[in-house]
Parts: structure tokens; sequence; C-alpha cells
């Protein structure tokens, strides 16, 4: 709260309490049976100074010169009620009317219209002492005056540490506005911090939903590989016993070649004279040499083919160290 607020809070307060003692004026007044011109003498420039404040409040207008023009109407309201009806009302209306002033917590106009309204009754009581004071004495004055001094300190004490109370509320009430934009810039860039690692979050989870995907794909295709290359081992072994049937085969016809030449070279020497028939036998050699022959290329042709399905073996088994050190790298 500014400044000028707070001059417009007390102007409010001011005027709410002018008009309350224009009505306890009037009351009084009528109670009292004072003639008209009395009444409205007394009335009159209350109702004149809550109207002028009023319009000055409502229009936001000499709203700082309002508490001038309170202080000097108070002063003035109060000496044409001292000079048209001056009785005891007017000590309690004199403190009343520094009470007023007080509310704006300012002590020079405390001052300055306490100092005033006791001069007023002290001339007053003085003037109208054989008229309206007649049954006091001027010892009873006293009590009255020392009554008014001390709400008169009392109000300027008050004054000050209304004062020094409110500007230390201002500046409390700043800190902690200060320290509010403060917690809600932190309370913003916390929530931006939020908002970003809630999106990161987000993302990471759909990198990981992604990555997952992906493995299993790759783990998937993996155990297709590793399946396939099962299946090519078989197919291996399955050759290199067939390739070994085959060698013992061979073999085998080596031995039944040896012994048939063992043969026919027995019954060359048994049956010299048997020409026709060695030749029939050395054609049948001649053929069964060349089967051998044919045999022995085909074993040196399986042999190769034997080498080249090593060969296949290794690169197979390389292929499968690699696979399953990237299905490793996958489960990880």
């Amino acid at each position: 709260m500014n400044q000028l607020e707070v001059v417009m809070k007390q102007n409010k307060i001011f005027m709410i309490l002018s008009w309350l003692s224009s009505l306890l004026s009037l009351i009084s007044c009528l109670g009292n049976k004072l003639p008209v011109n009395q009444t409205l003498s007394i009335v009159i420039p209350l109702v004149l100074l809550n109207l002028l404040i009023t319009l000055f409040y409502f229009r936001k207008i000499f709203i700082v010169g309002t508490v001038y023009m309170a202080t000097i109407g108070t002063i003035l309201i109060n000496l044409v009620g001292f000079m048209v009806a001056p009785s005891m009302i007017s000590f309690f209306v004199a403190i009343y009317f520094i009470v007023m002033v007080a509310f704006y917590e300012k002590w020079t106009m405390t001052l300055l219209t306490g100092i005033s309204n006791i001069i007023g009754t002290n001339v007053m009581f003085f003037t109208f002492h054989s008229v309206a004071f007649s049954h006091f004495d001027v010892q009873n004055l006293i009590p009255i005056d020392i009554f008014m001094v001390l709400i008169m300190i009392f109000l300027i004490v008050q004054c000050g540490f209304s004062r020094n109370l409110r500007k230390g509320l201002s500046k409390s009430n700043e800190e902690a506005l200060s320290s509010q934009q403060k917690i809600e810039s932190m309370l913003e860039g916390v929530k931006k911090v939020v908002t970003s690692l809630g999106s990161l979050n987000t993302k990471f989870n759909q990198d990981v939903k992604i990555t997952e995907v992906i493995s299993n794909e790759i783990t998937e295709a993996f155990s297709q590989i590793s399946s396939s290359i099962d299946s090519q081992s078989q197919n291996i072994v399955d050759a290199t016993q067939l390739i070994q049937l085959n060698e013992d085969s061979v073999k085998h016809l080596l031995h039944v070649s040896t012994n048939l030449k063992a043969s026919t070279d027995l019954t060359v020497n048994v049956n010299r004279e048997g020409m026709l028939e060695v030749d029939v036998l050395r054609n049948d050699m001649d053929e069964v040499n060349d089967i051998v022959s044919d045999t022995a290329i085909l074993f040196d042709t399986l042999n190769k083919e034997t080498e080249n399905i090593g060969k296949v073996l290794e690169l197979i088994n390389a292929i499968t160290e690699q696979t399953n050190l990237l299905s490793l790298n996958a489960a990880i």
C-alpha cells in the first residue's frame, strides 16, 4: 500500500467520524433545547466541512491537503461552538476533534489542534464564566486542562508510534512481496525444469521402447541365424560322414583291386598258355585300373571338397562367435 492510498483511508475515516460528530452535535443541540439560530450555527459549519471532505474523497482530489483543511475546519468549528453555545460539552467536543485529527498520524496537526482547543476552552471558560460556568470554580479548570494535555501528548506519541509501525509494516509488506516474487520466479523455474524433465522422461521412455523393439528384432534375427547355422552344421556333419564313408569304400576298392591284380598275375604265370583269357583279363584289369584311377581322382576331389567344407565350418564358427557377441551386447 502506497502513501496516497493510506491518506485516502485516513480521509475516509475522518469523513465518517465527521458526519458522526455532525449527527451527535444535532442531537446535543436538540437535547439542550438550544434556539434554532444557535443550532444552525453549530451544525451548518460541520455539514459544510463534511460535504467538502466527502466531495474531495469521492472525486479523489485535494487528497493530501484534506488533513490541513480538516484541522483548520475543526479548530474554527470548535471556536464557533464555544461562542454560540458555551457549556461543559464543549470540552468533550474539543477532545473529540483532537482524536479525529490524530487519525491522520501527523503530530504537528494533532499538536496544533490540541493547543488551539485548549486555549479556546480556557478563553471560553473565563469569558462565559458568569453565564455558563458560575457553578464551577477556576480550580476545577486545571484538572480538565491537565486531562486535555495528557490526551494530546498521548495522541502525539500514538501518532509517532502508528506512523513508525505502519512504515515497518509497509517495509515488511514490500519485502514479503519481493520474496513472493522471487519464490514465484523460482517456482516458475522449477516448473520449467519439471516440464523439461517430463518431456525428457517421455522421450527416454519412447527411446527405451524403440530400443526394446529393436533388441527383440535383433534377438529374433540372431535366433534365426543360429537355427540356420545349426542346420548348416548338421548338413556339414552329414556330408563329412558321407565323405568318410566314400573314403572307406575307396580304400576297400583299392584293397580289392590289389588282390585282383595279384590273382591276375598268378593266373598269367599259371596259365601262360591261355593268352586269350589273359588278354581278356588284362582288358578287365585295364578297365579296373581306369575305375581305380577315376576313383582316385574322385577321392582327390572329395579331399579338396572336404578342405573347402572345413574352411566353411571355420567361417561359420567365426560367424557364430560374432553372433553370440552381438546377442550378449544386445542383452546388456
